[in-house]
């Protein structure tokens, strides 16, 4: 086994590593949508609603930032 080989191979631990330690994209569906709260499938009922819940989501996380 030559360096590149364990190169190789140390790369492709740190990936599982990451991916074991992967967040989770987003919250869970709870059947209500999450911004306006009617009854869904899905996170959102709409685009509109997932844009506006990001959009809070992102001025929350700058509030909390600068504070």
């Amino acid at each position: 086994m030559d360096d590149l080989d364990r190169a190789k191979d140390t790369e492709l631990l740190y990936r599982q590593q990451g991916m074991r330690n992967k967040r989770p994209e987003g919250p869970r569906a709870t059947g209500v949508c999450l911004y306006c709260e009617e009854p869904c499938a899905g996170r959102w009922c709409s685009i509109e609603c997932r844009d506006s819940w990001s959009e809070e989501q992102r001025i929350s996380r700058g509030a909390s930032l600068t504070t």
